[in-house]
């Protein structure tokens, strides 16, 4: 046999008998949509790592966090409020890049109501129902509650709140009349205003969501998770692979821990134990 053939069949091998390492992703939008999304990813990883790669999406955002925490994850994608939230209840975990989406590892929400409804200012929410994504949510439920707390309408002033589990379904929700307005993520707004959407307030930016490697990854593997992710835009196929993630995501770019304190602040002022 061939050295060269001999080379590729044991790298094959190789991979096929490592054990895989498990790439978690929180449920932001549904699952196979996410497997779909996530490929391309995972399919790099092998060919730079040449180990196999497992794609999780875990079922709520706090079993999310609770799989970071304890170890069920090589890496994992979370949210800003959720990386708040581990860092806070377990320590900080070796940090490997963040989304940078049109240049910039900066990202807003919405919050959104139907193009025919009479509300014109957060002010006209007290009373009516409103549609939140979950309490770990950054853009779902935490910063916009925020905002709706600077604007005299607590979880208090509304008729009722409900958490529907995805971006998705909060649209989909506002769309048909189930809730008077809602909170979402600026990509999922820009999804449905075509469809009878219009926003009611953005909320400012606020660092992107990031990448993370389990507390007990062995460091040269974190080394080298970091270093393929940052590399991947330099890559001839990284313009595909981040597209898939993404339309708009242009990068993987270095974040720090303290990139985050001003969520922190936001967190501990709406008193919430929870993108």
């Amino acid at each position: 046999m061939p050295r060269a053939t001999l080379l590729v069949l044991l790298s094959i091998f190789g991979i096929a008998g490592a054990e895989p390492l498990k790439l978690g992703v929180h449920p932001y939008l549904p699952a196979t949509e996410l497997v779909s999304r996530f490929t391309p990813l995972a399919e790099y990883l092998e060919d730079t790592l040449e180990r196999p790669v497992e794609i999780v999406v875990s079922s709520s955002y706090e079993s999310h966090i609770e799989q970071v925490a304890t170890g069920e994850f090589t890496l994992a994608l979370l949210g800003p409020i959720p990386y708040v939230v581990l860092t806070r209840d377990h320590g900080t975990p070796p940090i490997l890049a963040a989304l940078q989406i049109d240049g910039h590892a900066m990202f807003h929400g919405v919050i959104i109501t139907r193009e025919e409804s009479p509300l014109q200012r957060l002010e006209d929410l007290a009373g009516r129902k409103f549609a939140f994504v979950d309490p770990n949510s950054t853009m779902g439920y935490v910063v916009p509650l925020s905002i709706l707390e600077r604007h005299g309408i607590p979880l208090e002033k509304l008729d009722r709140h409900a958490f529907l589990n995805s971006h998705e379904n909060v649209a989909i929700g506002v769309l048909l009349g189930r809730y008077d307005a809602g909170a979402v993520k600026d990509e999922t707004y820009g999804k449905y205003r075509d469809r009878g959407l219009r926003a009611l307030a953005v909320t400012s930016d606020i660092p992107e969501h990031l990448f993370v490697a389990g507390y007990q990854v062995e460091p040269q593997l974190v080394k080298s998770l970091r270093a393929a992710l940052l590399k991947l835009p330099q890559t001839p196929d990284g313009e595909e692979v981040l597209r898939a993630i993404k339309p708009d995501l242009t990068g993987l770019v270095p974040i720090h821990n303290r990139q985050y304190d001003a969520l922190r602040q936001m967190l501990q002022s709406i008193g919430t134990a929870g993108e």
